[in-house]
């Protein structure tokens, strides 16, 4: 159990008898608290000595005091000496003084070692001076254990009175402190800090400091800030009158203990410059209300003794509420303690700190069955404290609107300076008669100007003689009280004349114009930007070519003189023949490139008053407007053909291109721009619809094409759907031994009104259009389930070719398809022959060529179809993984041994078996052909010679019969 007792100090003798009345002698753990009172050192060490004689195992520790608590009473005249016998409960103590060498750390580190263990609960700090530095320590100690009780308070120092001292058992020390652990398992402890302070009045910035003393508040002495707020009587009391009013940074009050020469203050606390302080009031019905709230819930805590540390400020202002509450306190417990000038303590989860006008305890129990009950508290806070209390908030609440109103019109003000000096635009502003009264750092940048010799001048002055009237019409429009806009083109510091936008506003006090500010924005960068924003709306951004829009613009334009002065023009469409086939293989970029070096090559043919422009994509148009013929239009048609026929050199490599040309003339194939361009590009597309690398006039019967065409676009998307193709099939006989090896699967197109379409006229379209893909789907189905139909009957050798567009090789899903295919048929991989063409070849992109391997992988054979059409040089064919090269019809059609074609296909022959590669001729008509071929070594041959192409069904009857071909040779 803990138990207190509380001895009024009379003399030694009696010290030593109340000692023995009371057992004392007899603890085995005793805490000795010595308040002083007015004792002076000599006499403190009288009182320790004669405590540690009597008791050689108490713990002690003391300090000077005014004011001492016993139980309920306030004693002030003589030492009291609080002695609390523990039961289960380690007690030590140390003293040091802080005026030696030893450094903060090692005190920190000499408090662990020797006074802190697991079992510490509580810890009490004593110090002699409000001066002392000391929040680090308290600090340090508490992140070192941060689960200990602190509290203490800092001595009541009298200056020129008497000493104060703090000490232990073994020492006192006059600048020091004295520290006290209390460890015990069984040890139950509760702390408690109550402090309430308010803001009141305006802030202040610390405008100078070091370590704890303020310099200057706003730029002012400390002591001249207090005498304007709190008055000169205030400031003759200091620093005891801080205890009342302190200053408060935070959440923290910061105390004045200190008045130094010329007006500088020290405080309790460690201040940097540029902090923010208020002065601070105590909240005392607040104070009352939590303490009586405190009294609550410590009385359902069990508690023995109660160690309080009250402040001594709050016992001058408060002292019936301060009677009154101790007489409630020790109704809970035996209370001891004493009125300090700072007060030690902790709030949950906070670091330990010092605290003023607040009351601080410990209360302890070495039993949790401690528990005092039926114990009421109530205390009548008496009307006088509430009128102090409203009067407080009236001023408070007050000096909370002026200091809103201060900080709006601070605010304000910043946003006008900051409006004013950092504006790019240049800022000023003129009284009523256009003299400057002030102008900002951009005015005088642009002018090249110092503002002396601005301010007080007639704005005039900077404003080009011819434009004085302009000015003062806007100025006087201004005056009047409407904001004025204007241009105007003013001479800046590098005599460059700059185009500005002159905005002026009244400056209107009191519904009165006073005054006008003007703005000038420089208006050259927006110039740029709005000429910039025309090029990009006007011209091409890859070619810098004019686009639609710009060209439609000069068309309507030349159609206008045009009509005026019955003159003739061309309108031409230049589109380049499957350019998407170079984009598709050797990407966008290389095609970015093409069609740059081809708006140059256009653009140099071009005859005199010819306009070039982008249409979009790969499409050009080009508008003749000087002597206008059949003749000269044709003559500047093929100059633009040749122009693009030319290589283009790409990675070291040469590709070639063609394009189509589409020409409408004005007036007879139009008297409008849309109408001419539309048939232009009709033409356009009937050139390309024939194979393209040509040009053409319109004519009326374009349209019914154009029409007819676009109608089989709608039909031959729905063609798939509705089951419109099928497959025919071609026999590939192998030359040596006239024997049929394989067949070739060709795409039909069965319209339900039109009959057959020839693949040449739906096979571009459907590229065109983007379902290329889907049909290349559905072909390489069908044809790999033919070849395992055929299979089943019997015919287990036969392979199958199929044609494989470039935007289904490119389609990222394609190997899987294959692999899919050839799962799903069950047919042997290398019994499938994929015909790519060579537009396909010309990228050997790493996408490419591991696609071209992957196949080789899986299994399948690679044909080159229409091998010497081309675009590409030969040099890829060594690169490439393929296995088959398929000689053009062209070649073959007109073969003879003195025709030219025949060097030709001997070539592709040769080159072939060089690279051991098969070799297939495709359209074969008579037997010369077929037996020029196997003279030349062919390997394959298919044409209409051995076979035409038939339908599955004829497949079965035509096999039996012709598997090997009767040739006389």
């Amino acid at each position: 159990m803990a138990k207190t007792y509380n001895y009024r100090y009379e003399s030694a003798e009696g010290l030593l008898n109340y000692i023995t009345s009371h057992n004392l002698e007899k603890a085995d753990s005793i805490l000795v608290q010595v308040f002083l009172g007015q004792a002076g050192k000599n006499q403190a060490d009288l009182i320790r000595m004669a405590i540690v004689n009597a008791l050689p195992k108490a713990a002690l520790i003391g300090c000077s005091t005014t004011y001492a608590i016993s139980h309920h009473e306030i004693i002030n005249e003589v030492p009291i000496i609080s002695f609390t016998t523990f039961e289960n409960t380690n007690l030590s103590t140390r003293v040091f003084n802080l005026e030696t060498r030893m450094d903060e750390q090692a005190i920190v580190e000499k408090i662990s070692k020797e006074l802190i263990t697991e079992d510490t609960k509580a810890i009490i700090f004593l110090f002699s001076h409000l001066e002392l530095n000391f929040s680090h320590l308290l600090q340090k100690v508490h992140e070192l254990h941060p689960g200990i009780a602190f509290s203490g308070g800092v001595a009541a120092d009298i200056p020129n009175c008497r000493d104060t001292i703090v000490m232990n058992e073994q020492a006192g020390e006059e600048k020091g402190m004295a520290v006290a652990s209390l460890s015990g398992k069984d040890l139950i402890v509760h702390s408690s800090v109550n402090e309430q302070w308010e803001d009141i009045g305006r802030p202040f910035i610390v405008t100078k400091a070091s370590g704890k003393t303020i310099y200057e508040i706003d730029h002012k002495k400390p002591t001249s800030i207090i005498r304007k707020y709190l008055g000169e009587d205030f400031v003759a009391r200091l620093p005891q009158s801080a205890i009342q009013i302190p200053f408060k940074k935070g959440d923290e009050a910061l105390f004045i203990y200190n008045v130094l020469d010329h007006g500088a203050i020290q405080m309790s606390h460690e201040i940097e410059r540029g902090e923010e302080i208020t002065f601070a009031y105590a909240n005392i019905e607040k104070l009352m209300e939590e303490s009586i709230k405190d009294l609550k819930r410590l009385n359902k805590k069990p508690v023995e003794s109660i160690f309080l540390y009250n402040c001594l400020g709050r016992k001058n202002t408060l002292s019936k509420y301060i009677s009154e509450e101790l007489e409630m306190m020790s109704r809970i417990a035996p209370v001891c303690g004493f009125f300090s000038n700072g007060e030690i303590g902790k709030r949950r989860d906070e670091p330990p700190r010092l605290f003023a006008h607040a009351l601080t305890y410990l209360a302890f129990s070495e039993s949790p069955l401690s528990i005092h009950k039926d114990l009421k508290f109530k205390y009548e806070i008496p009307s006088e404290i509430k009128n102090l209390s409203a009067l407080t908030h009236l001023i408070n609440s007050t000096s909370e609107d002026i200091n809103q109103l201060r900080v709006n019109i601070e605010r304000s003000e910043s946003y006008y300076r900051s409006l004013f000096d950092n504006n790019n635009d240049f800022v000023y502003s003129t009284d009523l008669n256009g003299i400057f009264t002030s102008v900002n750092a951009s005015f005088l940048k642009t002018f090249g100007q110092e503002e002396e010799m601005v301010i007080g001048k007639s704005a005039l002055k900077w404003v080009e003689p011819e434009n004085h009237a302009l000015v003062r019409r806007h100025f006087h429009k201004a005056v009047q009280g409407k904001e004025q806009y204007y241009e105007l083109l003013v001479n800046t510091q590098n005599a460059e004349k700059v185009h500005f936008q002159i905005k002026n506003i009244p400056i209107t006090i009191n519904g009165k114009c006073v005054g006008i500010y003007g703005i000038g924005k420089n208006m050259t960068e927006q110039k740029k930007v709005q000429q910039e924003i025309s090029r990009l709306s006007n011209y091409d951004y890859d070619t810098g070519l004019p686009n639609r829009s710009k060209f439609n613009e000069v068309l309507e334009e030349m159609l206008h003189r045009a009509k005026k002065k019955k003159r003739r023009l061309a309108v031409i469409f230049v589109d380049i023949d499957r350019f998407k086939i170079i984009n598709d293989t050797l990407g966008h970029y290389a095609g970015d490139l093409m069609l740059k070096e081809l708006a140059g090559r256009l653009q140099g043919a071009l005859p005199n008053g010819a306009y070039l422009g982008r249409f979009g994509s790969d499409k050009f148009t080009i508008l003749l407007t000087k002597d206008i013929d059949d003749e000269s239009v044709v003559e500047s048609g093929s100059k633009l053909l040749n122009k693009v026929q030319e290589p283009f050199i790409y990675k070291d490599k040469e590709f070639f291109v063609t394009a189509s040309i589409g020409i409408a003339v004005y007036p007879q194939d139009g008297s409008e721009t849309e109408q001419l361009m539309q048939n232009a590009d009709t033409a356009l597309n009937q050139v390309k619809l024939h194979g393209g690398n040509n040009l053409l006039f319109f004519s009326n019967d374009m349209n019914e094409d154009a029409l007819r065409r676009v109608e089989l676009e709608s039909q031959l998307r729905r063609a798939l759907d509705n089951g419109e193709f099928f497959l025919v099939y071609q026999p590939i006989l192998d030359v040596r031994n006239r024997k049929v090896t394989g067949f070739e699967a060709l795409i039909r197109w069965e319209h339900p009104q039109k009959g057959l379409v020839s693949p040449a006229d739906f096979i571009p379209l459907a590229e065109e259009m983007g379902i290329i893909i889907p049909i290349g789907r559905w072909v390489l189905e069908t044809a790999s389930l033919q070849l395992k139909e055929l299979e089943r009957v019997g015919y287990h050798d036969l392979s199958m070719s199929i044609n494989v567009s470039a935007q289904q090789f490119q389609d990222p899903s394609f190997i899987s398809e294959i692999k899919e295919t050839i799962q799903k048929t069950a047919i042997s991989p290398e019994r499938l022959h994929l015909e790519l063409t060579e537009g396909v070849m010309i990228d050997q992109s790493d996408s490419t060529l591991d696609r071209l391997k992957t196949l080789g992988e899986i299994g399948v054979n690679i044909s080159i179809d229409d091998f010497g059409t081309g675009y590409s040089s030969l040099s890829y064919i060594k690169h490439l993984p393929f296995h088959i090269l398929k000689i053009d019809r062209s070649f073959i059609m007109n073969l003879s041994e003195s025709s030219p074609d025949f060097a030709i296909v001997k070539a592709i022959m040769t080159m072939g078996e060089g690279l051991r590669l098969q070799v297939i001729a495709e359209g074969v008509e008579t037997s010369d052909q077929l037996l020029l071929l196997e003279s030349m070594n062919c390997d394959f041959a298919q044409g209409y010679y051995i076979a035409k192409p038939m339908k599955a069904s004829e497949l079965y009857q035509w096999l039996p019969e012709n598997r090997e071909m009767k040739v006389k040779i």
